[in-house]
């Protein structure tokens, strides 16, 4: 586990999945198909658990320009700036099976921020970067 710091406010643009894990898949190509240029940018999913221990997910991206989420008629989130605590999965395609356990091990970081969320940072076309947010007040 690695500690990584995100410099300034994320807002995304998401499409959130009808299932979990099932809905995944289709999630990313909805996003996709909103317009060609999102193709071009960095994907990152978005899940976390409801009371009732349902997960949401969402697929995302980063807006290009403030509103483009309500333009397509998107939900938006933003990655809050501050410190992460993370754990790359390399040629993840093929590894889907680690992201769960990935996870769990984050979540049970004594910093955890209990307002924070799972993210996914595809940072390229077999690597992704799980973060969880770290509250800064739990030091």
């Amino acid at each position: 586990m690695e500690k990584f710091t995100v410099d300034r406010d994320i807002n995304l643009l998401c499409v959130r999945a009808k299932s979990f894990p099932q809905g995944v898949a289709d999630a990313f190509k909805n996003l996709e198909n909103l317009h060609p240029s999102v193709i071009q940018r960095d994907f990152y999913g978005i899940s976390h658990s409801t009371e009732t221990g349902e997960v949401i997910y969402k697929a995302a991206v980063e807006e290009d320009f403030d509103g483009e989420a309500e333009e397509f008629g998107c939900e938006k989130f933003t990655i809050r700036k501050g410190e992460y605590a993370t754990e790359t999965i390399h040629d993840f395609t093929k590894n889907l099976e680690a992201f769960g356990p990935t996870f769990h091990k984050l979540l049970q970081h004594p910093q955890l921020d209990p307002n924070g969320a799972c993210v996914e940072w595809y940072k390229n076309g077999d690597e992704v970067l799980c973060m969880v947010r770290l509250d800064s007040s739990a030091e």
